[in-house]
């Protein structure tokens, strides 16, 4: 018999991998629109590799109390700082490559099973590390003490579930927590399943409908500073900022090849946004173009980099959620004795042994589970 097989939006590197195992099955495939190609060979991996380091040498400064140090803060006048550079980096990588994930996917069911496990696996595992190996190596409570406190088994719930996370073991790196870098998880995680809503609403697949959303979202964005203060606003405050990053490159996606790319107009939208700085809207707006531009720009128009590393390898992920809890342990050790650049430099060298066991034995297992929602089987990366 014959296999029926309809596929609405597919990427072409997927097509291909189809018609073999249609070919196998002595079917043929009726129907195949292509959208959008991404380019396979791409700076995309490096970028967030740079992403996570950017974020690594910001804590360094500011877990020092050396915020005003920190590199990129330096630059811009403290305008911005490493780590917010590595978020717009993270926030917009992912709303292109989750989008792209969204339309490669089966099903609803399918794409979210892949978002759980390129997140949760990992996140788990270091959440389990840091309750019951850090916490009682370095709590000044006593052990039995330690794991009878409510904060204890707090954390490991809401860091387990990112439900009402929490940053703080009882008695343990009381100053500045145990693992700040959770804190982002939570909003992407929303962003995919609010994603999934526009795709499912069909939203995504009329661009119209999907101009009306990205607009209404960068309005929000541009005058959200402006509404009083509340414990409400306050709450909302991170998804608005970070939504912008991730919602625009998600619409990108959809024209990304119609982009005119320029390291002049790369330079002028950095002129611009560095002149604009510090005028509230306008520095927002031209922060979001420059840098989303920017990512783009490196990513796909320039000459790629360790192609043969990264194609096989993506320790960003572990990087940004090992690094903090690392930093963490160095300065309860050598706080007296160690500058912000040294403790990056310490940090990213604890870094290889995490991040090569959670790549190799955690994420990357995991990533071949990602078809038990896909009854076709079709071989997805991303």
């Amino acid at each position: 018999m014959k296999a029926n097989l309809r596929i609405d939006e597919i990427e072409y590197e997927r097509c291909a991998i189809l018609r073999k195992k249609l070919k196998k099955a002595g079917g043929r495939l009726p129907v195949i629109a292509v959208l959008n190609k991404m380019p396979t060979s791409n700076n995309i991996t490096l970028l967030r590799h740079i992403a996570a380091i950017l974020v690594l040498i910001n804590h360094s400064f500011d877990l020092m109390g050396r915020s005003e140090s920190d590199p990129i803060s330096l630059l811009t006048g403290g305008h911005t700082s490493s780590s917010r550079i590595g978020l717009i980096f993270f926030f917009f990588i992912s709303g292109l490559l989750i989008t792209q994930s969204l339309f490669s996917s089966d099903n609803i069911k399918h794409f979210l099973w892949k978002r759980i496990l390129r997140i949760y696996p990992a996140l788990i595992v270091v959440v389990l590390m840091t309750v019951f190996v850090l916490g009682p190596l370095f709590t000044r409570l006593p052990v039995g003490a330690y794991f009878s406190h409510g904060m204890t088994w707090e954390y490991l719930s809401g860091g387990i579930s990112l439900i009402r996370l929490r940053f703080f073991l009882p008695d343990t790196f009381n100053e500045n927590g145990v693992n700040g870098s959770l804190w982002s998880l939570p909003i992407e995680f929303r962003f995919y399943i609010l994603l999934a809503i526009f795709f499912v609403a069909g939203i995504l697949k009329n661009g119209a409908r999907r101009t009306a959303i990205i607009l209404f979202i960068l309005v929000v964005y541009l005058f959200y500073g402006y509404l009083p203060q509340s414990a409400l606003s306050a709450y909302f405050g991170p998804y608005v900022r970070w939504s912008a990053f991730f919602f625009l490159g998600s619409y990108v996606y959809f024209f990304r090849e119609k982009i005119k790319m320029s390291l002049w107009i790369l330079l002028a939208l950095l002129i611009l946004w560095y002149l604009m700085r510090n005028i509230e809207m306008a520095g927002r707006f031209t922060e979001l173009i420059c840098f989303s531009y920017m990512v783009l720009f490196l990513s796909y128009h320039t000459p790629v980099i360790g192609k043969n590393f990264f194609s096989k390898n993506d320790f960003s992920y572990s990087i940004y959620i090992y690094a903090f809890p690392i930093q963490q342990m160095i300065l309860h050790c050598l706080a007296d004795k160690i500058m912000p650049w040294g403790l990056a430099g310490l940090t990213a060298i604890a870094l290889v042994p995490f991040c090569y066991f959670s790549w190799r034995y955690i994420e990357k297992p995991a990533s071949r589970l990602k078809h038990v929602f896909s009854p076709k089987g079709l071989a997805d990366d991303n």
